[in-house]
């Protein structure tokens, strides 16, 4: 499944430069599935499934924003591909302020 398949990729791809919580179906409504620091950036994701909206429902909506105006980074996606290109986008401009700060 998609979650399956990110969760290992994010792992693989980032490594010790990440910090990953899966939300299990028991937390409160509108947790996104993916709560993750990568490279000092906070990221929410919400998986959608294929076929349903990608833009999830109310609650989900509002907890995206929240995380947004907090300064953090949410999204929903039932794309991998759109999912780990975002990822790597803000690993990559980690790598590039650490160099900077070289």
């Amino acid at each position: 499944d998609l979650q399956t398949k990110v969760i290992k990729t994010i792992y693989k791809t980032f490594g010790h430069n990440v910090w990953l919580y899966k939300s299990h179906d028991l937390c409160q409504v509108g947790i996104p599935d993916l709560i993750i620091c990568l490279g000092g950036s906070f990221i929410a994701i919400e998986l959608k499934r294929p076929g349903k909206t990608k833009e999830g429902n109310k609650k989900q909506k509002y907890n995206l924003r929240k995380i947004i105006d907090a300064g953090g980074f949410g999204f929903a996606s039932n794309d991998f591909n759109f999912i780990m290109k975002i990822l790597t986008r803000y690993y990559v401009n980690f790598i590039r302020k650490e160099k900077k700060q070289k």
